[in-house]
């Protein structure tokens, strides 16, 4: 069977129910490996453990600090530190078992403030998961 690469062409990212499509360049729920415990015990065997991994939402996105609509830098800032359901999905409207919508819980944080002068201010933050995440394939 071939592979079925997907391209982000319309994305769906949301934050306890808000759109913040908007505001997002680039939205990846990313992996990283638990931490490797090893000991080599006197008899010569060596004995390995891992943890589980822990997952995080990196959002690259154009910072806007508007407190109306609100931009993602304003609410990650006012909301900082609640746990709130988010969803990620792109190719809105043909989910399938290739095409799944990712969901789960964020911890927020806040945005940098500032950077590169006469240029888009662009930020990236990292949400941890609260939990894992969950691919749901259902149409």
């Amino acid at each position: 069977m071939p592979a079925v690469p997907q391209i982000m062409k319309v994305v769906t990212f949301s934050l306890d129910g808000e759109d913040f499509s908007l505001d997002a360049i680039s939205a990846a729920v990313i992996p990283a490996p638990g931490a490797i415990q090893t000991v080599k015990t006197l008899d010569g065997v060596t004995h390995q453990d891992a943890e589980s991994e822990s997952w995080a939402l990196e959002v690259t996105c154009v910072v806007d600090w508007d407190t109306s609509r609100p931009g993602l830098a304003s609410y990650l800032f006012t909301n900082k530190g609640d746990t709130v359901p988010f969803i990620l999905s792109w190719n809105t409207g043909t989910v399938s078992a290739t095409n799944p919508t990712i969901t789960g819980n964020v911890v927020l944080v806040p945005i940098q403030y500032g950077g590169t002068g006469n240029q888009f201010a662009e930020a990236t933050v990292v949400l941890p998961l609260d939990g894992l995440p969950v691919p749901d394939i259902t149409p």
